[in-house]
């Protein structure tokens, strides 16, 4: 029997996170509200992280709220399996651990 081992996500998402970056403000997407900047994939540059129901976690994976998506921290994101093709991408936002 085989067991499968890695990073896990916080409560709402599975498995290691499907993208990195940092927090940035972008006035064209959520009003100016939190958007991911320096994508690990520049398809999700400029992702709004706050789309009111995301779970938003610090690095202990303690609920934190979108309170701590302030700019210039580091995050990791989960998505859901579906993204609006618009510029930037729209996606139901799962989770996001807050690193820093």
């Amino acid at each position: 029997m085989l067991s499968a081992c890695g990073a896990q996500g916080p409560s709402g998402a599975d498995g290691p996170a499907d993208l990195t970056g940092t927090v940035g403000a972008d006035e064209a997407v959520n009003g100016g509200g939190p958007a991911l900047v320096d994508a690990s994939d520049v398809y999700y540059e400029g992702l709004a992280l706050d789309d009111g129901d995301v779970v938003v976690v610090d690095a202990d994976d303690a609920e934190v709220g979108t309170d701590a998506l302030v700019a210039g921290a580091a995050v990791e994101v989960w998505v859901g399996d579906a993204c609006a093709e618009s510029q930037p991408v729209q996606c139901d936002v799962l989770a996001v651990r807050v690193l820093g």
